[in-house]
C-alpha cells in the first residue's frame, strides 16, 4: 500500500520491496461493469479510472500479483483484475472464477516515474458482489536506488474546501485534525518525488497546496495545484526523518475552491537498503474485545475477529521487524492495550504493550519470517477495559531475505 537517495558503491542495486494493496473496503464494485481500483489505499470501486488514478512515483517494476476475495464469484462466473497504466491494460493480470476466491501472476510490468497506475476489476456472468471487499498485493522493484513507493488519499473528496485536511500514507481518510492522520515511519530515511492528483482542477482564480507534515510541522517538500490543473509535484526537495517520526499530507486551499478526491505519492528512501513499510490505523478500538485491522490501509470500523475484515496478503516472502504503536489516548492506571502483528491466524512475536499512562510502544527486538501467501493483520487486545482513544496505528519494516 511503500527508500535511499542514490547510494554511491556497491550497495546500489534494484531491490524488491513488496507493497500491500487494499482496494474495495465499501463493496460498491459493479457486477456487470468494469470499475476500477487505485493501486494502492483505496475505500471504494469506482467507475471512473480518473478518481482511483495515482502516478508512480519512480521508475520500477510491478511483478507478484496475489489477490484475494472475500466472496467466490460463483458457479460460471469471474473477475478479472489487471494492473492499468496510463489507462491501458498491462500483461499482469489474474482470473479468479467459479468457487475461487484468489488468483496470481508472474512476470513484470515496467513503470515510469509519473506513469499513472490503477487496478480494474472486470466481472464475467453477473459474479457475486465484493460486499466485504479484495485484497490486491504485489511487489514492486526499483530501478535503481533501493526506493520503495508510498501512497495516500482515496475516492472521496477531501472536505479541504475551508480549511487544511491531513493524510496519511497507506491511509484513505482526510482529517481536520493532523495527529489523527498521521502514520509512524519505523525507519530512517528520507521522502522525495512527491506526485498529486485531483480528479478536476481546484477551479478559476484558487488552489491547493500540499506539504509534508513531519511531527506536526511542514516541510520543505509541498506542491501546488491551481485553477484548472489536476496534477502538482516536487521533485527538488527531500526531507529526512527518523525512526519513530510520524508524518502526513496536508491539504491547504486558498479561495473557494472545488471538493475534490486526492491520489498522492512519494518516493521513500530508507537508511537500510531494502527496507519498505507499511502502516495500519483502527479507529475508535473496543475497550473490552480484540480488533484486527488491515496493513496498507485505515479501518474505519475494526473487525472483532480475524474473518470480519479481509486480510492483508503478502505478495512475497519477507522478513518483517521494527514494530511500532501508537495511541491518541493513554489506557489509564492499571490498564492496557496489547498489539500484535498478527500472521496466519496466530500472533506473531512481534508484539507491543502500552499501558498506564503511556501512549507508545514498539518492538525493535524481533523479526518474523513471512512466506508469500501470508495472511497479515494489525491486532488489538484490550485489557482491564482501558480508556476509549480515537485511534490505534501501528506501523512496521517489511525487507527481502
Amino acid at each position: 500500500m511503500s527508500i535511499l537517495p542514490f547510494l554511491a558503491g556497491p550497495t546500489q542495486r534494484p531491490y524488491a520491496t513488496p507493497i500491500l494493496v487494499t482496494s474495495g473496503q465499501n463493496g460498491s464494485s459493479s457486477t456487470s461493469a468494469t470499475t476500477y481500483a487505485t493501486f494502492s489505499n483505496s475505500v471504494a470501486f469506482d467507475s471512473s479510472e480518473t478518481n482511483n488514478s495515482v502516478r508512480m512515483p519512480m521508475a520500477c517494476a510491478v511483478n507478484d500479483l496475489r489477490v484475494v476475495l472475500a466472496t467466490a464469484p460463483g458457479s460460471g462466473k469471474s473477475w478479472t483484475i489487471t494492473l492499468r497504466v496510463n489507462n491501458a491494460n498491462t500483461s499482469l493480470s489474474t482470473v479468479i472464477s467459479d468457487l475461487n476466491t484468489s488468483g496470481t501472476a508472474t512476470g513484470a510490468v515496467s513503470v515510469a516515474a509519473g506513469d499513472t497506475v490503477t487496478w480494474s476489476l472486470v466481472p464475467a456472468g453477473t459474479p457475486a458482489a465484493l460486499t466485504s471487499g479484495i485484497s490486491i498485493s504485489c511487489v514492486l522493484t526499483a530501478t535503481s536506488g533501493g526506493q520503495t513507493a508510498m501512497f495516500g488519499g482515496n475516492s472521496s473528496t477531501m472536505g479541504a474546501t475551508a480549511a487544511a485536511r491531513y493524510c496519511g500514507l497507506a491511509n484513505g481518510v482526510w482529517d481536520a485534525t493532523e495527529a489523527n492522520s498521521s502514520v509512524i515511519v519505523p525507519v530512517s530515511g528520507r521522502f522525495r518525488r512527491l506526485h498529486v492528483n485531483l480528479n478536476g482542477g481546484p477551479g478559476s482564480g484558487t488552489s491547493y497546496t500540499f506539504t509534508l507534515y513531519k511531527n506536526g510541522s511542514s516541510t520543505d517538500l509541498a506542491a501546488t495545484i491551481s485553477g484548472t490543473s489536476t496534477t502538482g509535484e516536487d521533485t527538488a526537495d527531500f526531507v529526512a526523518v527518523a525512526a519513530g517520526d510520524t508524518v502526513s499530507l496536508q491539504a491547504s486551499p486558498t479561495g473557494a475552491v472545488l471538493d475534490r478526491n486526492c491520489r498522492f505519492s512519494l518516493v521513500f528512501e530508507p537508511d537500510q537498503p531494502g527496507y519498505s513499510f507499511t502502516c495500519a490505523r483502527l479507529a475508535s478500538p473496543s475497550t473490552t474485545v480484540d480488533n484486527y485491522g488491515r496493513w496498507g490501509l485505515q479501518s474505519a470500523s475494526p473487525g472483532t475477529s480475524a474473518t470480519d475484515v479481509l486480510k492483508g496478503v503478502s505478495p512475497g516472502a519477507f522478513t518483517v521487524s521494527r514494530f511500532y504503536v501508537a495511541l491518541q489516548a493513554a489506557p489509564s492506571s492499571g490498564k492496557s492495550r496489547v498489539s500484535y502483528l498478527y500472521r496466519n491466524g496466530s500472533n506473531s512475536a512481534l508484539t507491543t504493550t502500552i499501558a498506564d499512562s503511556a501512549t507508545s510502544a514498539s518492538d525493535l527486538t524481533n523479526s518474523v519470517a513471512i512466506s508469500a501467501g501470508d495472511t497479515l493483520f494489525l491486532k488489538t487486545t484490550p485489557s482491564g477495559t482501558p480508556s476509549a482513544t480515537t485511534y490505534l496505528k501501528g506501523s512496521l519494516v517489511f525487507y527481502t531475505t
